[in-house]
């Protein structure tokens, strides 16, 4: 079982991914990123924004957010009994909920968060293999980004 479990919610580009890296580096964490559990429960779909946020609300709706904890569980049986997680990320509560029910005081959820025209600077400049959007207004056109913030009360 994990010592520690640190979850990381927040708008596309608040800096999860930064935080997630410099955890992993400076504090040994091992990463559990849920952009690569859904290409793994999906078979391998295209690897773009949007494909993704409807594959991970299906997954939402079908084990009410619990298929974050589940992998997680999964994962965190081939780690060492002392080993620290950080989870980017989570998306809805029911995925804070259900972590927290299986690892109850071993959670820490951290919610990252930073002015919309930031955030929107900060996606302008996303590159890579990962397909974007043209425009961080298109992010916010789903339903679950659009309800981030309300994960900041939870942290």
């Amino acid at each position: 079982m994990a010592r520690l479990i640190v979850l990381l919610s927040g708008h596309v580009s608040s800096g999860k991914t930064t935080l997630c890296h410099l955890l992993v580096n400076r504090f040994n964490l091992t990463p559990f990123r849920t952009r690569e559990l859904i290409q793994e429960l999906s078979g391998g779909i295209q690897s773009e924004r949007g494909v993704m946020q409807a594959y991970g609300e299906k997954l939402d709706r079908q084990t009410r957010g619990a298929w974050v904890c589940n992998g997680l569980t999964r994962r965190v049986k081939e780690l060492p009994e002392d080993a620290a997680i950080v989870v980017d990320a989570v998306r809805i509560p029911s995925q804070i909920d259900a972590t927290r029910r299986a690892y109850g005081p071993r959670v820490i959820h951290i919610h990252l968060d930073a002015p919309r025209e930031v955030l929107a600077k900060r996606y302008a400049r996303k590159h890579g293999t990962f397909k974007e959007f043209a425009t961080y207004e298109e992010v916010l056109r789903n339903k679950t980004e659009r309800s981030i913030g309300q994960l900041a009360e939870v942290a």
